[in-house]
């Protein structure tokens, strides 16, 4: 377990606030970067149930992302297939409305990190 599980001692404003999700955003990014994977989704899941609870998608896309990106450190491949998948069928509903945003280039990039490292997962197909 990571040093900062719990989010709400470190950030003590509403979950439901733009500067949370914002933080939140930032603590999946440096969880996955620390290689904290249960604490990356941890926040992951907390980022989309407050993106959910304020029809925030963009954030959404975001939190899709980083627990791909932590599923694939943690070398779970099928796993962040699951998550990625859910990014991108979101993604899909409205392209032009997230194609210049953060969350879509960090799905982007989490999709095609996870199609190159496929074959070393999976040599036989």
């Amino acid at each position: 377990m990571g040093l900062f599980r719990d989010t709400s001692v470190l950030f003590p404003v509403s979950i439901y606030s733009h500067d949370r999700q914002k933080e939140l955003e930032s603590l999946c990014a440096w969880h996955v970067c620390n290689f904290e994977f249960d604490d990356a989704l941890h926040c992951a899941r907390s980022l989309i149930k407050t993106a959910d609870s304020t029809g925030n998608d963009f954030r959404k896309l975001s939190a899709y992302a980083f627990a791909g990106q932590a599923y694939m450190a943690a070398d779970k491949p099928d796993s962040a297939f699951i998550w990625l998948c859910e990014g991108l069928k979101l993604w899909e509903e409205d392209e032009d409305r997230y194609v210049k945003t953060k969350g879509y280039s960090e799905l982007k990039s989490s999709t095609i990190c996870l199609r190159e490292r496929l074959p070393q997962w999976y040599p036989e197909r």
